[in-house]
């Protein structure tokens, strides 16, 4: 799909769910005659207002238009069926169908997920795509079929960036002892601890009162779920660590894909990949438009200096990849290594 029409399917997308709903009632007597053979619902914690929310319209435009209406696609946000590790676990179940899962809470599922979370990893987001769309990215995708789980691509979840309150970070030195709420993944609370800061598990839903109430200091996250989660009210200062480059994992059901005849099954395939896609093109969008209204809201952005970002990432990656060899394998880790070489331009 070309990024006019991106952009165009984006702008539906964002009009909401009814009025998706709406237009595809009217698109041909064909859809409104047939009646759904199966109901796949996606949910997802995050508000509707974030770009993942019109990536998942999308999809549900594109199967229920490739679909014929045969398949009935249901979106449900704001974490109303739970939190990431409780929606991964119910996909699993086939209570519900499909969720995108971050490589931080996914990684306690399958632990190959673990790499995605390495520090300092790829370069760049094109760097970050071709090896997640390349030979071995798509081998840590096939794995999640051992857990009942079918991987359809990596979304863009943004890199993240640390966000402090009377805190100013230029190196690990400046975070000693400092409360910063991670996801509750073992490479995560490795890398952070090495920074000498006191890396805090907490969950997502809990970061912005935790943030008010000072039980932690500081958070990591991208720009754009730093602005739908409103962190900038509780905290001044947003420091551009671009830390890590943060994937969530589209799945879907086995349980579910498997119940799907063959050329159902290729409908959902393809417009998740084409999902991911617009994905990507708006996640790009989103860093721009989060970082100005971050700024407006008196919340100062700070870039890093070279030492200090060197300085990171020997201590996380220090921490980070003998914690991965223990757990995945020297095997796997260098074949990592390897596909990260390989794609760098």
């Amino acid at each position: 799909m070309n990024h006019q029409k991106m952009r165009k399917r984006r702008a539906l997308a964002a009009a909401g769910l009814g009025s998706v709903l709406v237009l595809l009632s009217g698109c041909s007597a064909t859809v409104e005659e047939t009646k759904p053979e199966f109901t796949l619902v996606v949910a997802h914690e995050v508000p509707t207002d974030h770009y993942y929310h019109e990536t998942y319209l999308l999809f549900e435009e594109l199967v229920e238009e490739r679909s014929n209406g045969r398949i009935e696609v249901k979106v449900v946000p704001n974490a109303l069926f739970g939190t990431a590790d409780a929606l991964t676990t119910a996909v699993q179940l086939d209570s519900i169908q499909m969720t995108a899962t971050t490589s931080g809470i996914l990684g306690q599922f399958s632990p190959e997920q673990n790499v995605w979370d390495t520090p300092y990893l790829f370069d760049d987001p094109d760097h970050a795509h071709r090896v997640l769309d390349g030979e071995f990215g798509q081998e840590v995708l096939a794995e999640l079929e051992h857990i009942d789980l079918v991987g359809l691509g990596y979304l863009e979840n943004g890199v993240r960036h640390l966000t402090t309150r009377g805190i100013e970070v230029d190196g690990p030195d400046d975070l000693n002892r400092v409360k910063i709420r991670v996801q509750p993944n073992t490479l995560q609370l490795e890398a952070w601890d090495a920074t000498q800061a006191n890396p805090t598990p907490m969950a997502f839903g809990e970061v912005y009162t935790g943030l008010q109430q000072r039980t932690i200091d500081a958070q990591e996250n991208p720009l754009a779920l730093i602005v739908s989660q409103r962190f900038y009210e509780v905290q001044d200062r947003v420091t551009l660590t671009a830390h890590v480059h943060s994937t969530s994992t589209l799945v879907l059901s086995k349980i579910f894909y498997d119940r799907l005849p063959e050329d159902l099954q290729q409908v959902v395939v393809e417009s998740a990949q084409e999902s991911v896609e617009f994905n990507r093109i708006r996640a790009a969008e989103s860093d721009i438009e989060s970082a100005k209204i971050i700024e407006e809201a008196g919340v100062t952005i700070a870039e890093i200096s070279d030492e200090g970002r060197e300085e990171f990432r020997e201590a996380m990656q220090g921490a980070a990849l003998p914690y991965l060899r223990k757990t995945v394998g020297d095997e796997t880790v260098d074949r990592l290594e390897a596909a990260i070489e390989e794609e760098r331009q």
